[in-house]
């Protein structure tokens, strides 16, 4: 009885065992990847979380240490500018919009460099008076620029346009 398999030259079997190899280092690195968020993808989810008021979600991507700020805020007279630490700041982000009713962003640029991710847009929301339980509408320009250490957020800074805000306010009063 004749063998009618023939050894494979050493040639095809090397080039063969290669691209075994490759094929299996590609399936891994793809694995990893398909795992493992962006920067730009993890800011892009906590905008959105932050907007919607899902502290459970974007709370995920803030170190510990996190600082938060909105300088232009003095300009409604807040006394609060900054807060450091994750659960001082979501705390303080809970006081602040707990009269909140509705809010959306439509951002309208945004752009990312190096550890910073920077968003554009305006910020419509609806506040109710927890005194007259009258709903005031706000229509404002916001820019929020994040910071990151690795895949973490350390940074978020706030910057909105309260000049509007208060002609808007005075104009539904």
């Amino acid at each position: 009885m004749k063998n009618h398999l023939r050894p494979l030259s050493s040639q095809n079997n090397s080039r063969n065992r290669f691209y075994i190899l490759l094929f299996f280092l590609q399936l891994g690195v793809w694995n990893v990847n398909a795992q493992e968020k962006t920067r730009s993808e993890i800011a892009l989810e906590y905008i959105n979380a932050y907007y919607a008021q899902d502290s459970a979600l974007y709370s995920i991507h803030m170190q510990d240490s996190i600082r938060w700020s909105d300088p232009t805020s003095k300009e409604i007279g807040t006394a609060i500018t900054e807060v450091k630490g994750k659960q001082a700041v979501l705390s303080h982000l809970s006081n602040i919009s707990r009269d909140i009713v509705s809010m959306d962003f439509k951002m309208d640029n945004s752009f990312f460099s190096d550890i910073y991710a920077i968003f554009e847009g305006f910020l419509n929301y609806s506040w109710q008076d927890f005194q007259t339980k009258k709903i005031y509408h706000f229509n404002i320009r916001t820019v929020m620029v994040l910071k990151f250490d690795g895949k973490k957020i350390v940074e978020h800074i706030d910057y909105a346009d309260f000049k509007a805000l208060k002609k808007q306010f005075g104009a539904q009063r």
